[in-house]
């Protein structure tokens, strides 16, 4: 089968929206307009931001539509029936769970006051006791030769609206990742990807390294400073921080050659 992409990309959204629409790309009998561009083109980004907006989502729908010809071609009817099924059944569920909130929603007050909510939850304290432990965090898994490593780095740092539409535009250069980290969720659920545990793991022995190092040198001071010291400086580095509590190039070669 022959795939015919056409696309052109725009500098900003100004630009995007001055212009009649047209087809940005096609895929077979399929096209990409302008007007489904617009509807999610997001504001306040830079030229070359727009720019790698605009060809990352033009790739991701063209990828989009060859998976679901593939699938339409490759799976049988039984297969394709039962998803069928399945999407009937979702969308029966999410319109009537929809009515029902409308109603449950027209027949209450729906103004509680702050103070009514810290009343609440004052007498009843102990049905807000968590059963398990919860973190929010954010991570990311990506090849160390790709050419936009030091942009990705940077950006998942800073972690700004405008860092976050690149990140989710690229993501498909991305192993795996988790950019959620205003959501509150079980920290086993979250740390038994084998990603974090492996980034856990590096850590720890590292930390024990440089500790050991550490006693083995004899540095001016107590254990637990030695523990502190140790922690924070391998944390820093690998976490690429840049901060740092003591001049390690004062600790030996070992130290140099450990943290480069």
């Amino acid at each position: 089968m022959k795939v015919y992409i056409f696309f052109l990309l725009f500098i900003g959204c100004d630009f995007i929206e001055n212009k009649p629409d047209q087809v940005l790309a096609r895929l077979g009998d399929e096209f990409y307009y302008k007007s489904d561009l617009i509807e999610i083109f997001p504001t306040g980004l830079s030229e070359e931001d727009s720019v790698i907006f605009v060809k990352n989502r033009i790739n991701n729908w063209a990828k989009e539509k060859l998976l679901f010809k593939k699938a339409l071609v490759n799976l049988g009817d039984k297969k394709q029936g039962d998803l069928n099924q399945l999407i009937e059944s979702y969308k029966n569920e999410l319109f009537s769970y929809a009515y029902q909130e409308k109603i449950v929603k027209s027949a209450m007050d729906t103004f509680i006051s702050e103070q009514s909510v810290r009343e609440y939850y004052n007498i009843n304290k102990l049905n807000f006791k968590l059963n398990q432990e919860i973190i929010n965090a954010r991570y990311l898994k990506i090849n160390s030769e790709n050419y936009n490593l030091k942009d990705v780095v940077k950006r998942f740092k800073r972690f700004k609206q405008s860092d976050k539409i690149f990140l989710d535009s690229i993501s498909l250069q991305f192993s795996s990742y988790y950019f959620n980290d205003s959501l509150w969720i079980n920290k086993d659920v979250f740390f038994k990807d084998v990603q974090i545990k492996g980034l856990i793991n590096l850590i720890l022995i590292s930390v024990l390294i440089m500790f050991l190092y550490l006693l083995f040198i004899g540095y001016e001071s107590n254990i637990l400073d030695k523990i502190r010291i140790s922690s924070f400086n391998v944390i820093s580095i690998l976490s690429g921080t840049g901060y740092v509590t003591d001049d390690f190039g004062l600790w030996g070669k070992f130290s140099l050659i450990f943290f480069h």
